[in-house]
């Protein structure tokens, strides 16, 4: 009984369910409505009794995805750029996929409005592999099955391709070459298949073969089986072995199964019913027959390529409208409703399961929706009016309409219903807005009154009641002189309007003000006056002194006589029509004749300098000359003068110079006791001749130089500096002299040779050191054990090892050679060097042993090889052993009748 209740309750939702949101749509109006032009009106939406309306608006056009630029981008939708999307379908989850014909691509464009590439590249040619690494030749049709796999007509490559939800591309059905074939697989031949549909009652794919001139299916495992067609071109309706197609480009199916056709080279739509009977769905022609879908009332959308347009029909194929349904004959790009839209070339559709037909805009490089839901209304209502989406008519009239009966249509996903409404819009009237104006002063540039009318149409006219102080130009005020004006504003009535009432504001236009400067003006001192002038600023219009009925009087204080100074310039007394006068005052300058000074003697030595300086030392600009010669960068109210000439100095303000008389500066060669920088560089080595001298001069002159001494007498000219090489150890004299002066200075010099090294070491054998004092080098490396130590340093103190220690040192002059040493630290006895080549040391170490006894026994052979006596007298006994071949050897030594034994090698 519970599962029967259940059931129960079950059937009762589904029923209520189906009837409160699959209901068709029952508007209605009550009464009429009358508007006025220019006056803002909202009409409610119509009452509805039946299933909800979207809001949409029906039939309006929006773009998707897509810039409109022709190229390849994946980007956000409003960037993306496609090269000729030709066909689309959506997934489980809303994310649409795009079959891009001429970049051989399937792109996806995800819910979050992200375009990508989902397979393919741009280099065409048939290959399966993982999304981007697989390949196409031209892919068009596709579409999506309940498990979000994707399936694509290569149309170039004449095969069916699936791909996976992951991007994994592989070949469903088709070979490469084309053909005619029903069999599995790639054992099946297509002849270019352009368009796809998804068969909702099998699950297969409807494929439309477009050369095959056939309708064909492919089930779930890959079987291809022909529906419908003979192949032969042509219109023949009947049973699918009877019925002719020519070049079928796109398909569609309805909830039925029934399967619709754009049959493009018969210019029309065929139905397949049940796979077993086609018909002509609607008789008439439509040039170019394209894309076509179905959406969930079974109303039919074809594409045509000539007329730029999507036509609709009703389920009986009627087309539902004389106009388009969406596009007209216009080949361009626009979003708007029905007819207003615009296309460009062949157009993809699909229907995207809910309220709109989406378009493949090839074209225009664009996808694009159109709304078949929603509120629509015709005739076209008067201009200004609008229906939004929620049904709702508003806007501001334009002009008066006669009562007419407009009929709203409202379309859901169940149907349709349509209510008349009758509206009438009457003439309007206008009201003036003229606010206060603000005063202005002439020479103000021409200026909307800016007066505003509740209609915007119909234009404001002004006028003046004083012409002379302003006048209307181009619906702008011009002014024409100073005083008062009335500005009157009209605007006159026509058969949407009334005239209105004119509105009136009085203007004041104020007198410019012109400033009048005196220029200012300078003289040398007891000179006459120059001429006095003035300079006008603040004419307006273009205008000059010309409007001037008086002009200005100037006058200055200063005379003839007058001491170097600054003197006012002053005017007054113009008068004008339409100006004030500012007056600025200017100043006359009476500028002195500059006087130079020295400040100590004008003979100076060659190489020193003389201060002179010019009176005024302000209030200038200077600039200094010596025979007759600008000075350049000399523009202080001083100069150092450091060589002969006669000095003048020219003295500037406000672009009028006065020049002084001249003074003479003569200059003797004198160089200062550091002039010569002379460093000595030794020889090298003993016996070498490579010693040199290096001078340096702080004045840059033509200098020569007399070397003498150690065998040597030659000069040498030089400006700056010189290196004389080559030179043996000695004494010498150098001695420098300049070229067209009288001067002399010597210097004694001496090159000298290096030292021998010498080394003195000395061991500390409590601390196991070496101690070694160092002379004839500047720096030194000591190498001790393989270690190496460099030092400038005259004494250093390094560490010993037990037994044998090899010292050697150089100076950083190699000609002084190499002192090698060997030094032997041991408290017993030692062998070495161990492995030996010819000569074994054996060190007795620090004990006292008289006689040594040696035997020396072949471990190979067990032989006696060596047996001698021996006298210590040094601590070391060498052993020569280059009569033995190398090997391996026993060392037997008695010392003082204590005997040892140790392995020796020789190598």
């Amino acid at each position: 009984m519970r599962k029967l209740y259940l059931i129960a309750i079950c059937f009762i939702l589904l029923f209520f369910s189906e009837h409160i949101y699959g209901q068709a749509p029952a508007i209605s109006y009550s009464g009429a409505v009358k508007f006025t032009v220019g006056t803002k009106a909202t009409l409610a939406a119509p009452r509805n009794t039946g299933g909800a309306i979207p809001k949409e608006i029906y039939s309006k056009v929006s773009t998707l995805a897509g810039s409109g630029y022709y190229g390849y981008k994946d980007t956000l939708v409003k960037y993306a750029r496609f090269e000729n999307p030709t066909s689309l379908a959506f997934d489980s989850k809303g994310n649409m996929f795009i079959t891009d014909a001429n970049l051989n691509m399937v792109r996806k464009i995800s819910v979050n409005g992200v375009v990508s590439t989902f397979a393919g590249n741009p280099k065409k040619g048939v290959k399966n592999g993982q999304d981007t690494a697989a390949r196409f030749n031209y892919p068009t049709g596709v579409i999506v099955d309940k498990n979000d796999n994707v399936y694509v007509a290569d149309f170039g490559n004449n095969m069916i391709r699936k791909i996976t939800p992951k991007g994994l591309v592989s070949t469903f059905a088709g070979g490469v070459n084309d053909g005619y074939k029903d069999a599995n697989g790639t054992d099946a031949r297509f002849s270019h298949p352009y368009g796809l549909a998804l068969d909702p009652l099998s699950g297969g794919i409807i494929v439309a073969d477009t050369y095959n001139n056939r309708i064909r299916m492919i089930s779930s495992t890959g079987d291809v089986i022909t529906l419908v067609g003979t192949g032969a071109p042509g219109r023949k309706d009947g049973y699918p072995g009877q019925a002719t197609f020519y070049v079928p480009y796109a398909v569609a199916t309805d909830k039925k199964g029934n399967i619709y056709v754009a049959d493009q080279g018969n210019n029309c739509i065929r139905k397949i019913s049940n796979y077993t009977t086609v018909s002509t769905f609607s008789d008439t022609t439509y040039t170019s027959a394209y894309g076509i879908a179905v959406d969930n009332t079974n109303r039919v959308y074809l594409s045509t390529v000539e007329a730029f347009s999507i036509i609709q029909f009703d389920n009986t194929g009627k087309q539902t409208s004389p106009l388009p349904f969406s596009g007209g004959s216009y080949k361009t790009y626009n979003d708007a409703t029905d007819t207003l839209s615009s296309y460009r070339g062949s157009m993809g559709l699909t229907f995207d399961g809910q309220n709109n037909i989406i378009v493949a805009d090839a074209g225009n490089g664009r996808i694009r929706k159109v709304a078949v839901n929603g509120y629509t209304v015709h005739p076209r209502l008067p201009a200004g009016l609008g229906i939004d989406s929620t049904g709702v008519i508003s806007g501001v009239p334009l002009s008066i309409s006669p009562a007419t009966d407009y009929t709203v249509t409202a379309y859901n996903s169940s149907g349709s219903s349509s209510a008349k409404v009758n509206i009438t819009v009457g003439i309007g009237s206008q009201t003036i807005t003229f606010n206060k104006l603000q005063a202005v002063t002439y020479g103000a540039v021409d200026y909307s009154p800016l007066a505003t009318s509740t209609d915007t149409v119909i234009k404001i006219r002004y006028s003046s009641s004083d012409t002379a102080v302003a006048t209307i130009v181009k619906d702008k005020i011009h002014i024409k002189g100073a005083g008062t004006t009335t500005i009157t504003a009209n605007q006159d009535g026509n058969a949407n309007y009334k005239a209105a009432l004119p509105v009136s504001q009085p203007l004041t236009v104020n007198k410019a003000v012109l400033t009048v400067t005196a220029d200012d003006k300078i003289k040398t001192i007891l000179k006459d006056n120059p001429p006095l002038t003035v300079s006008y600023k603040g004419f307006v219009y273009g205008q000059d002194t010309t409007v001037l009925v008086t002009r200005p009087s100037i006058s200055t204080t200063a005379t003839t006589n007058s001491a170097a100074g600054s003197y006012p310039i002053t005017a007054k007394g113009a008068t004008a029509k339409n100006y004030t006068f500012n007056y600025v005052a200017g100043k006359l300058i009476v500028a002195p004749v500059p006087v130079i000074t020295a400040t100590g003697s004008t003979t100076i030595v060659k190489g020193g300098s003389v201060t002179l300086s010019a009176s005024p030392s302000t209030g200038y600009t200077y600039q200094w000359a010596v025979d007759g010669k600008e000075i350049t960068g000399a523009t202080t109210n001083s100069y150092i003068a450091t060589k002969t000439g006669a000095y003048t100095v020219a003295i500037t303000a406000n672009n009028y110079t006065t020049y002084s008389l001249y003074i003479s500066v003569l200059s003797q060669l004198q160089l200062p006791p550091n002039n010569f920088n002379i460093s000595v560089v030794s020889a090298t080595c003993k016996g070498s001749n490579n010693g040199l001298i290096h001078i340096a001069a702080l004045q840059k002159l033509k200098y020569t130089a007399a070397l003498t001494g150690n065998g040597l007498s030659k000069s040498y000219p030089f400006t700056d500096s010189l290196t004389v090489n080559n030179l043996s150890p000695g004494e010498y004299s150098i001695c420098f002299s300049v070229d067209g002066e009288i001067f002399s200075q010597c210097f004694q010099l001496k090159v000298t040779e290096p030292k021998d090294l010498s080394v003195y070491s000395t061991v500390d054998p409590k601390l196991n050191n070496l101690n070694l004092q160092l002379d004839g080098g500047t720096s030194f490396q000591i190498v001790l054990n393989s270690v190496t130590y460099n030092t400038t340093q005259k004494e250093i103190s390094l560490p010993l090892s037990a037994g044998y220690n090899k010292l050697s040192i150089t100076t950083d002059n190699l000609c002084q050679g190499i002192i090698e040493k060997v030094i032997i630290v041991a408290d017993k006895v030692v062998p070495f060097p161990n492995p030996f080549q010819n000569v074994l040391n054996v060190n007795i170490g620090n004990q006292t042993i008289n006689n040594v006894g040696v035997n020396v026994i072949n471990t190979m052979s067990g032989k006696t090889v060596l047996n001698s006596k021996y006298t210590n007298q040094s601590g070391v006994i060498q052993l020569d052993m280059s009569a033995l071949p190398n090997g391996v050897y026993y060392l037997n030594l008695n010392l003082d009748n204590n005997k040892s034994g140790y392995k020796i090698v020789k190598k």
